[in-house]
């Protein structure tokens, strides 16, 4: 009995020992990555206003990346998606363009003032299923309906949809495809694996601190950032959500796997939802560059606009056959009409990338984009 004891107390002992190891070069990492922050690139290189700087070999970068990513997707048993593979539920309701929305923001979906219908789709961000209290990226895809113009996937280029697609980070962590390839193949191959990483990537290790320093409460009351930039119309613009509903004033149960699932099940429930969807305009090459997209596009330089609410009615998400459909839809920035092209290197690499993972998902099959999705969750 004492041998156990013994035993347990000196494995309890090493795990300590590993930990503080890990957390020791963690917190030299991101200081590391704070210095590194504070320098600017000498090398980079500005297209002009509104303008994409296309390398004359990243395609073939890019097909090396996204067969690599096919291969780690398949290797899953079972096959599952690449990312973002929990998905919390999905929420119908109606996309209004506001009135009052300025004229430069008239381009595209804005163009017109009127609704549409919606659906919006809450995930977790890894490849796996972790219990929500993980550090990790959350999502949301807001996919509009009955939106005219041809699209710019050539196998769903009558689709009448139109995707905006998120996450809860203003920016991401990688500057470009190769480089977050690398850094997910980090992640999967383990936390020392991962260390190795940053350890020559200071500027990550300092943005994913930056990241991981915050808890989520609710997923009805984070804010929701595109990260990477599209057209709007002949200018550049990058977009986010808000909450405009009732304000989160639970207290998230963290022992619960799946409690950020549960508030927003019980949330839609009791309140229904709303957000603001607002655009900031690229304003400078350098300041608010489009192929960086580490670079935040800070409200002191382009403040938010206003131009649509999201308005969720009172629904039941836990609907058996509802989550099923929910879990089939796809969504991809590039389920787009021109007028909000994506721009920007990790853009371009998501179009095949995307294109392949529901594909592979499907065995093969182009997925079909839906006609509407509110009868599913709206009709008595």
């Amino acid at each position: 009995m004492l041998s156990c004891w013994s035993e347990k107390r000196m494995a309890s002992q090493k795990s300590r020992i590993a930990m503080n190891s890990f957390y020791k070069h963690f917190f030299w990492l991101w200081i590391g990555g704070l210095l590194v922050s504070c320098h600017k690139k000498a090398d980079e290189d500005y297209p002009p206003l509104y303008e994409e700087a296309v390398d004359p070999d990243e395609g073939a970068v890019f097909a090396k990346i996204v067969s690599s990513f096919r291969v780690m997707q398949e290797s899953h048993v079972p096959l599952q998606r690449a990312f973002h593979s929990k998905v919390h539920g999905c929420a119908a309701g109606e996309f209004q363009i506001l009135a009052d929305r300025p004229d430069v923001t008239k381009q595209g979906i804005f163009k017109d003032t009127k609704n549409y219908h919606t659906v919006l789709r809450f995930s977790n961000g890894a490849r796996s299923e972790y219990a929500d209290k993980n550090v990790e990226v959350r999502g949301l895809g807001i996919k509009v309906f009955g939106v005219p113009g041809e699209k710019l996937l050539v196998t769903q280029s009558n689709a009448t949809t139109q995707d905006f697609v998120m996450n809860n980070v203003s920016a991401p962590v990688t500057s470009d495809p190769k480089e977050f390839f690398e850094f997910i193949v980090a992640v999967s191959q383990g936390k020392w694996a991962f260390l190795e990483f940053l350890a020559t990537h200071w500027s990550i290790a300092g943005r994913i601190v930056k990241f991981a320093s915050r808890k989520v409460e609710s997923l009805v009351t984070e804010r929701y950032w595109s990260g990477v930039a599209f057209k709007l119309g002949d200018k550049a613009m990058k977009y986010s959500v808000q909450s405009c509903g009732v304000p989160f004033k639970g207290v998230p149960n963290r022992e619960d796997p799946n409690f950020l699932g549960n508030d927003l099940r019980s949330y839609a429930a009791e309140h229904g939802m709303c957000w603001t969807l607002g655009v900031q305009l690229q304003v400078d090459p350098e300041k608010t560059p489009i192929e960086d997209a580490t670079v935040e596009w800070t409200e002191s330089l382009s403040p938010t606009i206003p131009v649509a609410r999201i308005v969720i009615p009172r629904q039941d998400l836990g609907d058996p056959s509802v989550m099923a459909a929910c879990k089939d839809l796809t969504y991809t920035p590039w389920h787009a009409i021109e007028e909000h092209r994506p721009l920007g290197r990790l853009n371009r690499v998501r179009r095949p990338a995307y294109a392949l993972a529901h594909k592979t998902l499907r065995h093969g099959e182009v997925p079909v984009e839906p006609t509407d999705f509110s009868a599913k969750l709206l009709d008595p």
